[in-house]
C-alpha cells in the first residue's frame, strides 16, 4: 500500500515531519517534493505538517533544534487529537 492509499483510506491520520536546512544526509525539499507529488485530495493534505530544523534527523547534537523539535511535536499532538 502506498502513502496516498493509505492517507486516503483512513483521513484521521495526521503526518509531521521534521526536515533539516543543514543535512547532507537528507536532501532539502524532498520531504516537501514528495508530499506535494502523492497526489492526494486537497482536503487531506492539510493533515500533513512539519518544522524545519538546523540540527536535521539529528536533534541530539544541537540544543536549540532539539528544544524546537520538542515544541512542535507538543503542538502537533495537541491538534491531532480528537475534538
Amino acid at each position: 500500500m502506498t502513502v496516498s492509499q493509505a492517507r486516503t483510506r483512513n483521513q484521521c491520520n495526521e503526518v509531521f515531519a521534521w526536515l533539516d536546512y543543514y543535512d547532507l544526509a537528507t536532501p532539502f525539499f524532498a520531504a516537501d517534493y514528495t508530499f506535494d507529488h502523492l497526489g492526494l485530495d486537497p482536503t487531506l493534505r492539510s493533515h500533513i505538517s512539519g518544522g524545519y530544523y538546523e540540527a536535521g534527523h539529528m536533534m541530539y547534537v544541537h540544543h536549540d533544534s532539539l528544544m524546537k523539535l520538542k515544541q512542535d511535536l507538543a503542538q502537533f499532538i495537541q491538534a491531532s487529537l480528537p475534538k
